[in-house]
């Protein structure tokens, strides 16, 4: 792949290897990165062809979402490989929103409440009115109660401390609705095997289908399997594993920057 993209090559003109006495650096120009693709594909079974060892060939590349089509076309030509290294999925703010997310379904079923709700009902990929979010954590300031409990405690109670008639029952009714939701989560979270609440809540929550409709949906797909790969790694470990497991498990790796690293699950 366009490792050496935009960088001038006449500043390293003496490439060596440290290792042994090598061929010279081959660099290939050319018209798209289809082309490139499958000139490293051929080159690849040509190496073999003539006796490299497999695991004597690596692809660098940029980012994980460069790697795509390359391992597509690697699949059709019956190539194995492996992915290695990546980028840590812990500090991508997608997979943190995710996880925010989940803190917050796990503070709901014990009851405990933070500043989380309103900072979840803002993210991009909850199906709730941003500005009707932002009058209920108003009101719910003035009460001097938390959001959760302003949004369970009815339309009259935000009424009173919203202090204006623009929003109607029916508006109050949408944050209602995902406040219901959130409490039926935490509820299946005892009802299910974890590996299978975890699929469960990415599709329900909005959270996958959000994913899929993005530009960046390839690289947002690894990091979504990367995580699920971890969980069922620890699932495999503690087989009765609930939520509360897997956000102290996922706190304790945030603690000693333990790191989760995105790799494709081909």
């Amino acid at each position: 792949l366009p490792i050496f993209k935009n960088n001038a090559l006449t500043d390293v003109p003496h490439l060596q290897s440290t290792q042994q006495e090598g061929n010279q650096l081959v660099i290939a120009e050319l018209p798209t990165q289809t082309h490139e693709i499958f000139y490293i594909a051929d080159k690849i079974q040509s190496l073999v062809a003539q006796g490299t060892l497999p695991e004597n060939i690596a692809v660098l590349y940029h980012k994980n979402a460069e790697a795509i089509e390359l391992q597509q076309v690697l699949d059709k030509w019956g190539i194995a490989y492996e992915v290695d290294g990546g980028e840590d999925i812990l500090t991508a703010e997608s997979t943190q929103q995710f996880l925010r997310f989940l803190h917050l379904v796990a503070d709901i079923k014990i009851n405990r409440e933070d500043d989380t709700m309103y900072e979840v009902m803002s993210y991009v990929w909850i199906p709730v009115d941003k500005t009707l979010v932002m009058k209920a954590a108003r009101a719910a300031g003035r009460a001097k109660i938390s959001l959760f409990t302003l949004i369970q405690s009815g339309y009259e109670k935000f009424a009173k401390f919203h202090q204006t008639s623009e929003v109607t029952p029916i508006d109050f009714h949408e944050l209602e609705d995902f406040a219901n939701k959130l409490v039926l989560w935490a509820a299946e979270d005892a009802n299910k095997p974890f590996t299978e609440w975890f699929e469960y809540i990415l599709k329900e929550s909005g959270y996958l289908g959000w994913v899929l409709a993005q530009p960046s949906k390839a690289e947002l797909l690894i990091n979504i399997n990367s995580l699920y790969r971890e969980v069922k790694s620890m699932n495999a470990s503690l087989h009765r594993m609930k939520l509360a497991d897997f956000i102290s498990a996922i706190d304790t790796m945030y603690e000693h920057g333990i790191h989760i690293f995105a790799e494709d699950l081909n």
